[in-house]
C-alpha cells in the first residue's frame, strides 16, 4: 500500500473500508468498480464501499455505479471533499468516511513500516513484529478467533493495542496464499 497513489487488492480494500471481501468482489463481478487484471482498487473504491455499506440502503447495480463514479468525481476535485448528490432528494455527506479511511490506512502504513519485518532466516519470511520471532498474522487470527485482548497481552506484554488492532487487520488485508491443509494433512512450511 501506498501513500502517494494507493492501489489495494481487494482484500486490503475489503478490511481497510471494513467490509466483508466478498463484497468487494462483487462489486468488481458487477463492473460496479474498475476491472483490471489483477485487480486494483483506488481510494475512491474504499470510500465508496464503506459509504454504501453505512448508507444501508440497497441499490440497483446502475445506481451503484452511479454512485462510485460521483465518490470518484468528487475525490478527484482539489479542496475539501464533503458530499455528493446522490440524487435530486438524497445528498451523501461522504466527509467523515474520507476522514476516517485517510487516518485509518495513514496510521496502519505507519504501524506496519515500524513494527513488521520479514526476513527469510526468521519463520521462513514470515512478517513478524519487529525484535521478535513472534508472527504479526499468529496475533491477528488468535483475535479473529475470538480470543480476547485481555488474555493476548498477558502472554504478549510486549504488543501495544495498536499491534493487536492492526495485526487483526493485517490478517484481512494479507490473506495467506495457496490451499489451505486438508484435515490430516500437515501445514507447508
Amino acid at each position: 500500500m501506498t501513500a502517494t497513489s494507493p492501489e489495494f487488492t481487494p482484500a486490503q480494500a475489503a478490511a481497510l473500508a471494513d467490509v466483508p471481501e466478498p463484497e468487494v468482489r462483487k462489486e468488481l463481478e458487477y463492473h460496479v468498480l474498475p476491472k483490471a487484471t489483477p485487480p486494483r482498487l483506488s481510494f475512491a473504491a474504499l470510500v465508496y464501499l464503506q459509504a454504501k455499506t453505512r448508507m444501508g440502503i440497497e441499490l440497483t447495480v446502475n445506481d451503484r455505479v452511479a454512485l462510485f463514479k460521483k465518490v470518484e468525481g468528487a475525490l478527484s476535485r482539489k479542496g475539501r471533499v464533503s458530499s455528493v448528490e446522490v440524487s435530486d432528494l438524497l445528498k451523501l455527506n461522504i466527509s467523515p468516511v474520507v476522514t476516517k479511511l485517510r487516518h485509518r490506512l495513514s496510521h496502519f502504513q505507519a504501524w506496519e513500516r515500524k513494527r513488521v519485518v520479514s526476513n527469510p532466516d526468521v519463520l521462513g519470511g514470515e512478517p513478524v513484529f519487529k525484535g521478535t520471532r513472534l508472527a504479526v498474522r499468529h496475533i491477528g487470527g488468535m483475535l479473529e478467533r475470538g480470543e480476547s485482548e485481555k488474555n493476548i497481552r498477558s502472554d504478549y506484554r510486549e504488543l501495544s493495542k495498536d499491534d493487536l488492532a492492526f495485526s487483526r487487520l493485517f490478517v484481512r488485508a494479507y490473506p495467506r496464499v495457496g490451499r489451505p491443509p486438508q484435515a490430516g494433512e500437515a501445514a507447508p512450511g
